[in-house]
């Protein structure tokens, strides 16, 4: 299906998202994911790949509605991927995890008006954060692909909200999300979501995908992509 999928798209994408999801107890990981991988970097060799590994997804689904697959008792794999296409004056840039020092604490993110950080639990308090006038984001999945830790973005308009633990009911949650309106591009434009394993349908009572639902009811045409970390 992949592969059929990026033999039809319209346009040689600029950037790809890609999340994959993974079994949690198995600890030598599946070929599937791999082959994903080669079948992305097969079809754009120009592209910007930036993946992950996770126990949970967020994605939009052929009729574009959000899908939240929690993922921790259901043993199969799913993959959500964005596609950016080359929008004009779009600038990204990446920075990397370097061979002879991985992981190493003087990372620095400069001035871009906005970041998409994954990285592992002992990365993220040695980032330093040159702008305090950039929308950040960012979250520890299983484990990335690759050697890129952080994507850069310039000359977009972009936002961030943030849905701290005591947030729980529908209508505040919509109240913050609504936030987020006039602040981006939503023709050209797309969402990241990262959410903490505590949330889902268990945080709701058991209702499923609420914060990707509210997302769309007010963004119905902006495709969201994400996992749970």
């Amino acid at each position: 299906k992949l592969n059929a999928y990026t033999s039809n798209l319209p346009y040689s994408p600029k950037l790809i998202i890609w999340f994959n999801s993974v079994d949690p107890d198995d600890e030598e990981g599946d070929d599937n994911e791999f082959s994903r991988l080669k079948v992305l970097e097969a079809g754009f060799p120009k592209a910007t790949i930036l993946g992950c590994g996770c126990t949970g997804l967020v994605g939009t689904d052929s009729s574009g509605k959000g899908v939240e697959s929690e993922h921790r008792t259901q043993r199969f794999e799913r993959c959500s991927i964005l596609f950016i296409p080359p929008w004009h004056n779009l600038q990204i840039e990446t920075l990397v995890d370097s061979a002879e020092a991985p992981y190493r604490p003087e990372l620095k993110l400069p001035r871009a008006d906005a970041a998409l950080l994954l990285t592992p639990d002992n990365y993220l308090q040695d980032i330093a954060i040159v702008n305090d006038n950039i929308a950040l984001c960012g979250a520890t999945p299983d484990f990335v692909y690759g050697p890129i830790r952080a994507l850069l973005f310039n000359n977009i308009r972009s936002a961030v909200v943030l849905l701290p633990h005591n947030l729980k009911t529908e209508k505040k949650v919509e109240k913050e999300i609504s936030k987020l309106k006039g602040k981006f591009n939503e023709k050209n434009g797309f969402g990241i979501m990262l959410s903490c394993t505590g949330r889902g349908k268990n945080f709701y009572k058991g209702k499923k995908n609420v914060e990707s639902r509210i997302f769309h009811s007010i963004f119905p045409d902006v495709p969201l992509v994400g996992f749970f970390g």
